[in-house]
């Protein structure tokens, strides 16, 4: 199980590292994969992965990255009221075949991954995005090695013991403290290349900020686990999981780094 983690690990470097170094197209194709792969395995969960619903959120997935790929991000929300239209079509049409919270789950789905982990994409489309992008990384996977890490030494105080037993208050801090020491050497590293003012508290901060959400975003995940009565969301990633069980936390940090980088960036513009 370790050696499958460790090839798995590196596997996940090496694509997330080539993906966001080059940009354009290879990390637009990149996050469509794992969207798709991520919405798969959310509907498989909740047995609607045959589904049309499933298919129209494949189809509004695939519209999404393009609309986004060509800078008409504005075609959207057409794209989402079509949608609900149609899934609710097929909810009264086909009723009593799925349930109103199936319907949910297909539409909210789209936003929940394809929407959020398209700011991977978003962020790294930004004057300083080449370098900025590493910061979804700083606060979200530095937060689950801090959190690890510190639980395993000082874990005593559970923090949400009838969702994850095994994850405690000080796990959660060490995620915090972690990822904010992984800002500031990201600020050491890059600094210079921001257009921002003071990086060296500007990114701490947000690393820090982005462990929050972190944290949040792998409950979340456990969470929606817990009551579909699934260990992992999958097994495409062996030793790891499915692709939500390793980007659960990305799909809440993206959007937040991209927000905090448009505020710091025309802060420092005033």
């Amino acid at each position: 199980m370790f050696k499958a983690r460790l090839i798995s690990a590196v596997f996940i470097v090496i694509f997330t590292f080539l993906t966001d170094f080059f940009g354009g197209i290879p990390l637009c194709l990149g996050m469509l994969l794992v969207s798709l792969q991520g919405l798969f395995e959310l509907y498989r969960a909740n047995n609607i992965h045959n589904s049309t619903f499933a298919v129209i959120s494949y189809v509004n997935t695939v519209a999404i990255y393009t609309f986004m790929y060509f800078g008409r991000e504005r075609f959207m929300i057409y794209l989402l009221m079509v949608s609900i239209l149609l899934y609710m079509g097929i909810f009264v049409f086909k009723f009593p075949k799925y349930t109103f919270s199936q319907v949910f789950v297909a539409f909210g789905g789209v936003f929940y991954i394809s929407v959020m982990l398209m700011y991977v994409y978003l962020i790294r489309g930004l004057d300083n995005g080449i370098y900025f992008v590493w910061m979804i990384y700083a606060g979200s996977w530095g937060s689950d090695v801090g959190a690890y890490t510190f639980g395993k030494l000082f874990g005593k105080h559970k923090l949400v013991p009838n969702l994850s037993p095994k994850k405690t208050v000080e796990g959660a801090i060490g995620g915090i403290v972690a990822s904010a020491f992984w800002g500031l050497l990201y600020a050491l590293i890059f600094g210079r290349f921001l257009d921002i003012s003071m990086p060296f508290l500007v990114c701490p901060c947000i690393a820090a900020a982005s462990s929050v959400v972190a944290q949040i975003g792998d409950l979340a995940a456990s969470a929606i686990k817990r009551q579909c009565n699934i260990k992992d969301f999958g097994k495409s990633i062996p030793g790891h999981g499915g692709i939500l069980d390793r980007y659960d936390s990305i799909i809440f940090v993206a959007p937040l780094v991209y927000f905090l980088d448009i505020c710091v960036t025309h802060i420092a513009a005033i």
